[in-house]
């Protein structure tokens, strides 16, 4: 009985350890998902480079787009000095439309090709819409050298840096007188008589045909703006015309000075009885009230070699056959000097005696075309 005890006993035990033996095999598949966790890591090791290539690559790309915009800015450099006055990148003078813009345009066109025989430069000429625009066209650097009335120049040079190269000059004169206007048969007989009438003045920037008529007014009792109506015609034969119309009672334009015509003469072949029809109440050169002439001004800037070439250029067409007849009827001029600032600082004078503050903006009136609706044509401007 005791031996078949124990053998029960020894064969429970067998059993025990067999079970104890399968659950530890069956345990043994547990580690079988170790490797996979293993192999988990490597999908994603990768994975992860793959994201890291693709922003690379990006950077890189958007590198090369901007290495494309380094010759766009080459020609910029060239534009401002080096190309100056070649086909692609013309020297561009304007004038200002102090009379008629389609002869002012035609004469400066063909002052421009005298110039570009003369100098090898190439030019491109304008006639911008009023005294202003071609002020601010300097300023933008889309306008380089410019034909400008004297108080247009003041005014450009304190507000701009606008530099002063040429003088024009007219039967030897390097100044000029502004007149009165009136019709023929006007009851008007004394400047007192201006009191509570009409008067066309050409251009705001214009000295003889606004800023000296003003500073002779005030002088005199009569404030323009309070005591008369003005309107503002935008060039000196159409302040003519104005007066013509019966538009305004009085014009202010330049005089005749020296057998040189007053701005009748510009519209004497549209009305031949001009002269006829009108008469000057006052021309100030007998009150000794000149005005410095008008320039040829350059914007700041400009490139030395091109001014020189400009001003030589000019004052050696000016000497010739063809340059003279041009310069005639461009503003009717006989000549160019080296111009001299210290010549135009009575403008600041009478600018103070017309109570007009010429370190003011600058800008076209609202009445007119804005200056980008300039580019008129090649002609030639007057004081």
């Amino acid at each position: 009985m005791k031996r078949l005890a124990l053998l029960l006993m020894l064969l429970t035990l067998t059993l025990v350890a067999a079970q104890c033996g399968g659950q530890q095999t069956a345990t043994a598949p547990t580690q079988a998902p170790a490797p996979k966790a293993t192999e988990a890591p490597k999908p994603a090791a990768t994975s992860a480079p793959a994201p890291t290539i693709a922003p690379a690559a990006k950077p890189t790309e958007a590198a090369k787009p901007a290495a494309t915009t380094a010759p766009t800015q080459a020609p910029a450099a060239k534009a401002a000095g080096g190309d100056l006055g070649t086909a692609a990148n013309p020297v561009k003078m304007a004038f200002v439309p102090s009379t008629d813009s389609a002869k002012v345009l035609a004469s400066g066109d063909k002052i421009g090709q005298l110039l570009e025989k003369e100098t090898g430069l190439k030019f491109q000429v304008s006639v911008p819409t009023s005294y202003a625009a071609v002020v601010e066209a300097m300023n933008a650097s889309q306008v380089d050298v410019a034909w400008l009335a004297p108080l247009s120049y003041v005014v450009a040079n304190n507000r701009y840096g606008i530099e002063l190269l040429l003088t024009t000059t007219r039967n030897g004169a390097k100044v000029y007188p502004f007149s009165f206007i009136i019709a023929a048969n006007s009851p008007i007989k004394d400047i007192a008589d201006l009191k509570g009438k009409k008067i066309a003045f050409a251009d705001e920037l214009s000295a003889s045909g606004n800023l000296y008529p003003r500073a002779f007014l005030l002088q005199n009792g009569i404030d323009p703006d309070k005591d008369m109506t003005v309107l503002y015609s935008g060039a000196h034969d159409k302040s003519v015309i104005a007066l013509l119309n019966g538009q305004v009672d009085v014009a202010a334009v330049f005089g005749e000075f020296k057998g040189t015509p007053d701005a009748r003469n510009n519209v004497k072949s549209t009305v031949p009885d001009v002269y006829e029809k009108t008469k000057v109440l006052l021309n100030s050169a007998d009150k000794n009230f000149l005005i410095p002439n008008d320039t040829v001004s350059v914007r700041k800037g400009l490139p030395a070699d091109v001014k020189k070439k400009v001003s030589d250029g000019l004052i050696a067409i000016s000497k010739t056959e063809d340059g003279i007849k041009e310069l005639k009827a461009l503003y009717n001029i006989d000549g160019l000097v080296p111009g001299d600032p210290k010549d135009y600082e009575p403008i600041q004078k009478a600018a103070d005696a017309a109570k007009i503050d010429i370190g003011r903006a600058i800008a076209p009136p609202p009445t007119r075309p804005p200056a980008t609706a300039a580019p008129a044509t090649t002609g030639t401007p007057k004081p």
